[in-house]
This record gives C-alpha cells, structure tokens and sequence, in this order.
C-alpha cells in the first residue's frame, strides 16, 4: 500500500511543481511526508517536511527537493523490496 501512495504522490508532486501550484504541492509534500513516518523512512519524511515548510519557495527549490524525495524514496524502495522479494 505504501509503494503504491508513494509513487502516487511522487507523480502528484512533480504534477504540482510543473503547474507552479504551491498549496498542492504543500498537501502532497504533507501526506507523504506522513506516511513515510509511518513506515519508519525518517529521512524521507523529513525530506518532505522541507518541502511542506518551503511551499512557497521558488521552483529551482522545489526541483531540488523533488530530486532528493525521488532520490531517497528509491532507497526506500529497494530496502523493502530487499526485505520482501516478493514485492519485486
């Protein structure tokens, strides 16, 4: 379930980025940044809280963070799924 809302919100993230919408991009940085908390991915979810604290900041910025959300979810990814071949 995570993998899935995760990979949701990562295309909703880059969405709201490319169309310059801050507050949506604020919920989405908010709503993965809960979930990854949830799981236990810290550095992921704080990468978000970043991203939810600075919605208002300019879109270089945010191309940054999306970067390094995309960046560390992978690593999240390839943890579970060494974890749990069968998610592969």
């Amino acid at each position: 379930v995570y993998a899935r809302q995760a990979t949701e919100c990562l295309r909703e993230l880059k969405s709201h980025l490319d169309a310059g919408d801050d507050e949506e991009w604020r919920k989405m940085s908010h709503k993965l940044k809960g979930a990854s908390a949830n799981l236990g991915a810290f550095a992921l979810s704080e990468l978000c809280k970043q991203a939810e604290d600075g919605f208002e900041e300019d879109v270089e910025v945010k191309q940054d963070w999306y970067n390094a959300i995309t960046a560390e979810l992978g690593r999240v990814d390839a943890f579970m799924k060494a974890l749990h071949p069968e998610l592969s």
